[in-house]
Order: structure tokens, then C-alpha cells, then sequence
């Protein structure tokens, strides 16, 4: 079975719910995507602080909702208008779960050494569930900070 085939019938098979989700996941990630083009340099950080050891885990089933919006994200990412980094991903997700009163999630950002670069990478936690990524992949990266993005445009 060919790629496109597949990814059709994928989406064929989203509910209604699931395609308003994606399509607000695409202009959520379209409006994250204009502010990291536009915003000067160092501006996106309203303030940066170490960020706390990663506590108990929350179950996954305890936040239906926020599961249900970083799969959106995940969808428009993966199959919309462009494919957005990391940071612009998690942009995308923290503002949707603030339109919906979700508010307490961090934007974590962490590195790690490959060969001889430096990777980064930026992800959302919520109630120390780890969204839009696994578990076992953040934790290959050192977190570096909390970061809070400033709400322009």
C-alpha cells in the first residue's frame, strides 16, 4: 500500500470532532510559525529558569482532552500546509490548551550531544505528563528551562 493511500484513509476515519481539532491544530501552528518569523531574535522568552526535576508522572487517561489536541498538533504537523519544528509544534499545543482553560503547561526545551553537534529540542508538559512526544524521548535530552512564550500576535 502506497504513503498517500494510507494517510487518507487515516483521515478518513477521523471523527468530526477529531477534524475541527486538526484544522485549529493547522491555524494554531500557522499563527506559532508567523511569530517565530517575526519575533526579533531572544524575544519569545519572557523569562527563562531552570526547570525542576520531572516529578511523578500523571497517567495519560487523566487528560483525555490534552491527549486529544496534541494528536491534533501531532495530525496538522504531520500531514497539513507545512512541517514545523519542535519549538512551533509546542507553541502551537500550549496556546490551544490555554484557549481551553488547560493552562499550566511549560514549554520544555533540552539538548543532547550527537557525535559532534548539539541537538535541541522543545517539547509541552502538563501536570508532568510529557504531550506530543514519548517519554522516552525527552529524557534523552538534558532539560534546560522553563520557557514562557510571550503572547505576541
Amino acid at each position: 500500500m502506497s504513503g498517500p493511500i494510507q494517510v487518507l484513509r487515516k483521515l478518513v476515519r477521523l471523527s468530526g470532532q477529531e477534524w475541527v481539532e486538526m484544522v485549529e491544530a493547522q491555524a494554531a501552528l500557522v499563527r506559532a510559525q508567523r511569530q517565530m518569523r517575526v519575533a526579533p531574535v531572544g524575544s519569545l522568552l519572557d523569562g527563562a529558569r531552570a526547570a525542576p526535576a520531572l516529578g511523578q508522572l500523571s497517567r495519560p487517561g487523566e487528560h483525555p482532552a490534552a491527549l486529544r489536541l496534541s494528536r491534533a498538533v501531532h495530525r496538522a504537523a504531520s500531514y497539513g500546509l507545512f512541517r514545523p519544528l519542535c519549538l512551533v509544534r509546542a507553541m502551537a499545543l500550549q496556546r490551544m490548551l490555554d484557549e481551553r482553560g488547560m493552562t499550566g503547561s511549560h514549554i520544555r526545551i533540552g539538548v543532547k550531544r550527537e557525535g559532534a553537534e548539539l541537538a535541541a529540542h522543545a517539547w509541552v508538559e502538563y501536570d508532568s505528563l510529557v504531550l506530543g512526544d514519548s517519554d522516552e524521548h525527552v529524557d534523552s535530552y538534558v532539560r534546560l528551562a522553563d520557557v514562557h512564550v510571550s503572547r505576541q500576535s
